[in-house]
């Protein structure tokens, strides 16, 4: 090994590790907990890492401008080629275009995916290809499957099609077995990327990156479906069943005296990155903050009429990005958040924590409010409460909604704001057409629609007229939202806008990370395990170390 740590050996090392690791986990889950918590986990996952990799990539990639079939099908295809993933592409059309995963499976590693039930193969595909047609605003656009390895077919296949009309929730994956075939793969005529000259140090180094996001995932969408402490004694156990058989593949023996001291060294590196990636905090840390700014309380309808997708992929989601930009953006102010629908509950107190913010508004969905209807009074009402400081100047709330309003409050609340000095934003969502309202099962997939008394379909419209009245009865003004611009900037700009105050001095606490001493145990550990097989001092091992 060369002073600057260059190793393929040992990157490839980890990602053989860090693969097994995704695999014995899913077969885990599905042996002990069933293939419906096997189903939830792997949906989960790959809907997560889907939100976060999927438009960037595109962007990275240079596929923004293709269409968008052709863009999902090439962003697989090069992504998991990149990653050392076996993958097939066929360009029929600009609107169909085909991927294809030909054994052996990267995900399930082995004869591991014997124990692969369908409906768990299948979650893959609703989690990530279902939504790239949702992600991309694009609601036509969907992926059918004609083929999947679990079932006894030679490989995962299908195509992205955008249709002719607008999909539902249950339409965006399709299985068509025996329908079509995928057409015959050119590797020669294929696309390439500039990684196919790379040299074998970068691309394992890269390799060893794609099946680290794997990890860095599994363990948070496992403890969200789990529970923190039942995620960790999962992964822990799956970790050191996984390193056992693996370790005279992955270490050259040195000598007998040898062989469990790097067994121990590699079941303690992952058992620290595990403890790593749990975030382990304890001790409270007290920060003076210094700011200029306001208090913003945000107002978020999450009545079930939100869930309507009259603007893709529906406007709560589309609400809940736009709030998540604008605390973004609004740095140095305090936020507080409200839920109401019959009732209005406070989510959020108001604080400088945006990452607080940020993680209420992630969990956030239509319905989390236990009291159906829509009052925007109440809603208001309890925005008011918020504000702490009565005596504070450049109070700002924030209402987003669909402006549908069945309680009738909405005047006295107005009023209300007008004593205090608080400034009402409203930021509309929708559309004047409307749509039904959907009825939602517990995965989020739309299974009908609600109905009236007399039978008839709900459908939901954007009322702007409700909301321009509460925002110019305060002072404030009214936006609309849309999803070909869903940023707010203008809303942004009209809070920094507001009348300067003096300097505000205030006390902000947070747990105290201590991540670092695990994942440093971790990597050295992993580092000394993987180091090559022949003699040397301990200084020359921490050398080593170092340099992975």
């Amino acid at each position: 090994m060369n002073p600057s740590g260059s190793n393929p050996a040992a990157w490839r090392a980890v990602a053989t590790l860090y693969n097994a690791l995704v695999t014995a986990l899913v077969v885990s889950l599905v042996a002990r907990r069933g293939a419906n918590t096997a189903r939830e986990y792997v949906f989960r996952h790959f809907r997560r890492q889907h939100l976060e990799k999927f438009l960037p990539g595109l962007a990275k990639l240079g596929l923004s401008g293709e269409p968008h079939a052709v863009a999902c099908a090439l962003y697989h295809y090069h992504s998991n080629a990149l990653g050392g993933v076996k993958t097939e592409y066929v360009r029929e059309s600009d609107r169909k275009a085909w991927v294809r995963y030909p054994p052996p499976r990267w995900m399930w590693r082995g004869t591991a995916i014997a124990a692969i039930p369908h409906e768990v193969s299948a979650a893959m595909l609703h989690g990530w290809h279902g939504h790239n047609g949702a992600s991309l605003g694009n609601p036509r656009l969907g992926f059918v499957c004609t083929g999947m390895t679990v079932d006894g077919m030679p490989g995962l296949e299908g195509y992205y099609l955008e249709h002719d009309r607008e999909l539902g929730l249950d339409e965006r994956v399709r299985f068509a077995y025996g329908v079509e075939t995928m057409p015959r793969f050119d590797p020669e005529a294929a696309p390439k990327l500039e990684a196919a000259s790379w040299p074998e140090e970068r691309l394992v180094r890269t390799r060893r990156r794609y099946a680290m996001d794997y990890v860095r995932t599994m363990l948070a969408v496992l403890e969200d479906l789990l529970g923190a402490q039942d995620a960790r004694k999962e992964l822990g156990r799956v970790a050191r069943l996984v390193a056992r058989p693996l370790w005279a593949r992955v270490v050259r023996r040195q000598s007998e005296r040898w062989r469990f001291l790097r067994l121990a060294l590699v079941l303690l590196g992952l058992a620290g990155i595990v403890l790593a990636l749990a975030r382990p905090q304890w001790g409270v840390v007290r920060e003076k903050v210094e700011r200029e700014g306001a208090d913003v309380v945000f107002v978020l309808d999450s009545s079930g009429s939100m869930a309507t997708a009259d603007v893709p992929p529906n406007r709560f989601f589309l609400a809940r990005a736009a709030l998540l930009s604008l605390v973004a953006r609004l740095e140095g102010d305090r936020f507080a958040l409200v839920a109401f629908e019959g009732e209005a509950y406070p989510l959020v107190p108001l604080t400088l924590d945006a990452d607080a913010m940020g993680l209420f508004l992630d969990t956030a969905e239509p319905g989390l409010v236990p009291s159906p209807g829509t009052s925007l009074g109440k809603g208001l009402a309890r925005g008011l409460e918020m504000f702490v400081d009565k005596e504070r100047r450049n109070k700002v709330m924030v209402l987003v909604s669909d402006g549908e309003d069945l309680e009738g409050e909405v005047d006295a609340a107005v009023r209300q704001a007008q004593a205090a000095g608080v400034v009402v934003h409203t930021v509309g969502v929708g559309t004047e057409k409307g749509q039904p309202v959907p009825n939602l099962d517990q995965d989020g997939r739309t299974v009908g629609f609600k109905k009236d008394e007399a039978g008839q379909i709900v459908v939901s419209r954007l009322n702007e007229a409700t909301l321009e009245a509460i925002a110019r009865g305060t002072g404030g003004k009214y936006f609309r939202l849309t999803s070909s611009d869903p940023s707010l900037l203008a809303l942004a700009a009209a809070i920094e806008g507001m009348e300067e105050k003096a300097l505000a001095r205030e006390y902000a606490y947070r747990r105290k990370e201590r991540y670092q001493w695990p994942l440093a145990l971790g990597l050295a550990s992993l580092s000394l395990a993987l180091a090559p097989a022949r003699r040397r001092s301990s200084a020359s091992l921490f050398k080593t170390a170092a340099g992975l």
